[in-house]
């Protein structure tokens, strides 16, 4: 189960449960691939990446629930957020 939640000029937020990542992102991604045919044989394939997190900041070790590359695999869990006066 994968929800388009979004689209972003050039990028799309999708949203699926966490448990499922290593099963949606590859289906994401192929179906998003788009490949132009050029002139002389040529084949354009259009670039993109994927990035996953809980939040829409980079990951760092002050944001660990931030933005990281897909690589595959990502072991990381959401840290639950201690509210400021907690």
């Amino acid at each position: 189960m994968c929800i388009l939640l979004m689209q972003i000029h050039d990028a799309i937020i999708v949203q699926y449960p966490e448990e499922l990542e290593d099963e949606v992102i590859p289906i994401v991604r192929k179906l998003l691939s788009h490949r132009v045919e050029l002139n002389n044989n040529r084949t354009l394939v259009i670039p993109y990446g994927c990035k996953t997190g809980w939040n829409w900041g980079e990951y760092s070790e002050a944001n660990p629930n931030g933005l990281k590359s897909y690589k595959g695999g990502d072991q990381r869990r959401r840290i639950e957020e201690a509210e400021f006066v907690d």
